[in-house]
């Protein structure tokens, strides 16, 4: 076996290094090129920790702020009444359907004629709403 003896690669000097080796640099400070000028700053201000949603209440239960506007808001408005017409039946839909014949079932609970109820109930998805449960729904 011989022993190969590589040479190392010599790289060819771009033209920018040759141009910097060259060029004549003049000694200046900083200090001297910086000569009367203005800075404007604003106001100095404390940096802010961002606020957090999460509070306790009392008794020590963690809880969210924006969700307690939201029941309070809630509660303090007057509530929806509630009209009861006959032949009339809410249907819980786990998705938006239509059908040509009977209409359209948007996701959530839809009142509808006991005839639209009978077909609509016959789909996977459907199914009869108690008054009660649309009731808490609608929060009445």
């Amino acid at each position: 076996m011989t022993e190969e003896t590589t040479t190392p690669k010599t790289r060819k000097p771009r033209a920018t290094k040759q141009v910097a080796e060259t060029a004549p640099v003049d000694n200046v400070s900083i200090e001297e090129a910086v000569v009367d000028q203005t800075v404007i700053t604003g106001p100095e201000q404390a940096p802010s920790s961002p606020a957090s949603n999460m509070h306790s209440n009392p008794e020590g239960v963690v809880g969210s702020q924006v969700a307690d506007r939201t029941f309070n808001k809630l509660i303090d408005s007057d509530p929806a009444p509630v009209v009861v017409v006959d032949g009339m039946t809410a249907v819980y839909s786990a998705k938006n359907l239509r059908w040509s014949e009977v209409g359209t079932l948007t996701k959530g609970y839809n009142i509808v004629t006991k005839e639209a109820a009978e077909k609509w109930l016959t789909l996977a998805g459907t199914r009869e709403a108690t008054p009660e449960e649309v009731a808490t729904y609608y929060g009445v």
